[in-house]
């Protein structure tokens, strides 16, 4: 019996994260992204499948919080959810330490 769950990834996110000159945030400021609700810590990774219907992969999880299944078809879809934060950039230091 397996736990597997599933997330789908928009290939239009992951062509955006890939593409050249990409960045987050703006020179002023430095910007976080924390997931919120996504896979729980542990969580297996076992495959990835790609879905030409919706042009989306599929990561299919593997967990003991998961819902048991009597199939390798996962029971549940998980849609991770991030919360963005703002903080000013640190000062420069002449240290070679430092940014």
């Amino acid at each position: 019996m397996a736990r597997l769950a599933l997330v789908d990834i928009p290939t239009r996110f992951l062509q955006n994260i890939i593409t050249e000159g990409w960045r987050i945030g703006y020179d002023s400021e430095v910007l976080s992204i924390i997931c919120t609700e996504g896979i729980p810590e542990g969580a297996q990774f076992l495959r990835a499948e790609y879905d030409v219907v919706r042009n989306v992969f599929r990561l299919i999880f593997e967990h003991p919080a998961f819902e048991e299944s009597t199939s390798e078809i996962p029971l549940i879809s998980i849609t991770p959810a991030y919360r963005r934060e703002y903080q000013p950039v640190p000062e420069r230091h002449d240290s070679p330490w430092l940014p």
